[in-house]
Order: C-alpha cells, then sequence, then structure tokens
C-alpha cells in the first residue's frame, strides 16, 4: 500500500521512473515470496504434520502446495494491479481480475467433484496465473517494459 502513492505521483513522469520503481518493489516482493514460500514448499509435510496431524496429511498436502505456487507467481509480478489502478488503468487491472475469477471459477466447478480439494487449489492457482499474465500483458503494452523474474527488463 505504500508504493501506490508513488506510482501515481510517476504518472506524468518518463517510463523509465515507473520502470524504476516498479523493477524495486518486485525484486523486494520476490525475495520475500522466496524466502517464505520456498521453505513452506518443502516442509509443507512437515508443518500439517505438526499442526494438525498425520490423518490430514493426504487431504492438504497438494492444496497447501498449489496455494504456495499461486502465491509465488503473484510476487513474480508485483505489484501490477497497484500499478495499473494508481496510473488511472483500473479497468484492465478489473478486465485481469475478472478473468482469473471466471477461470477459477469454472476450473473449480468441472475439478472439484472429482478431485476435491486439489482441483479447487490447482483451479485457484490457475485463476491467479490468468490474473498475472493479463497485468504483465497490460503493462507491457501500457509502458513498454516487462516484469521477469530477474526484475524489469525493457525491450526498446
Amino acid at each position: 500500500m505504500l508504493i501506490g502513492p508513488q506510482f501515481a505521483k510517476l504518472i506524468n513522469s518518463d517510463s523509465k521512473k515507473i520502470q524504476g520503481l516498479y523493477r524495486k518493489s518486485t525484486a523486494i516482493s520476490m525475495f520475500g515470496a522466496l524466502c517464505t514460500g520456498l521453505p513452506l514448499f518443502f516442509l509443507s509435510d512437515q508443518i500439517v504434520t505438526i499442526l494438525f496431524g498425520v490423518d490430514f496429511l493426504d487431504a492438504v498436502s497438494i492444496p497447501w502446495r498449489s496455494l504456495i505456487v499461486a502465491s509465488v507467481i503473484m510476487a513474480f509480478v508485483g505489484p501490477s494491479s497497484m500499478l495499473l489502478g494508481m496510473v488511472g488503468e483500473e479497468r484492465k487491472a478489473l478486465i485481469a481480475q475478472i478473468s482469473g475469477l471466471v477461470t477459477a471459477i469454472v476450473g473449480t466447478f468441472f475439478s472439484a467433484s472429482t478431485f476435491g480439494a486439489d482441483g479447487a487449489a490447482i483451479s485457484f492457482t490457475a485463476g491467479v496465473a490468468v490474473i498475472c499474465s493479463l497485468e504483465f500483458y497490460f503493462i507491457y503494452r501500457l509502458f513498454g517494459f516487462r516484469a521477469c523474474f530477474t526484475g524489469v527488463r525493457n525491450d526498446s
């Protein structure tokens, strides 16, 4: 939330300043996601066993990991929704979010009856991937730079 007003201040400046702020915030987001996501992903069986017991291990292993992957995907795109909103492109952020929501709902509708919580969690992760992909595309079209796992890359 702290970065939003800074994006709004840069709306009339050149793309390089927006790119620099976006790069820094994406790098911080990625670092935090990796520091928390990797241990949670690889130690999830031990954590679930300690917190809830062995009986719940089969029920939550895939959903837990799927939700962690979704969180890491969101972090790797950085504050893209906030950037779109603060520069007056709320409609594009809304389109991405509605598309992701529809993906998650349709995926859950078709997969939850067969795969249960595993199918629902994977559908949620697919929805997050759709949101992030569309926001990634909109940012590229608006500013000419794209987020990538190493920060921000300028194509021009």
